[in-house]
């Protein structure tokens, strides 16, 4: 007789744990356990809003901004804030990135300059070109 050695998918995580992932900041994991499982990201809005904030304090705030561009993620956070403690962290492209996916330009004009222009410094010039013209396609709209 053969045995089957294919291996079986494991059970779906209980919602506990599936908030462990949110509260640790480990959106990933914790988007794939929800999809798994049948759950909204909605019925763990709080334990994202923890993991947001842990984020935030850990420097890691283009995570938690990229995981509220993704998922389209109402939060109670203020994106503009979370975009600041990116930028004062000196994490300028995931500042950058994010600036420009979430359509935020005005009130942060110098900040983006600012972090365009280290771009130049550092040699990164391409970059630098790149989101200095993203930014003025974006200018032009609003």
């Amino acid at each position: 007789m053969l045995k089957e050695f294919k291996p079986q998918d494991p059970a779906p995580l209980d919602k506990t744990q599936i908030s462990r992932f949110f509260q640790k900041g480990d959106f990933h994991n914790g988007v794939q356990q929800c999809k798994k499982a049948n759950y909204s990201l909605i019925d763990f809005q709080s334990d994202i809003e923890a993991g947001i904030h842990k984020l935030s304090l850990s420097r890691r705030t283009s995570e938690a901004l990229s995981f509220i561009y993704k998922y389209k993620f109402p939060t109670k956070h203020d994106i503009k804030e979370l975009l600041l403690i990116a930028f004062n962290t000196g994490d300028y492209h995931g500042f950058l990135k994010n600036a420009h996916r979430l359509e935020f330009y005005e009130g942060l004009e110098e900040k983006i300059s600012h972090a365009i222009k280290v771009l130049y410094e550092k040699g990164q010039t391409h970059d630098a070109n790149g989101w200095q013209r993203k930014f003025q396609e974006l200018k032009s709209r609003k």
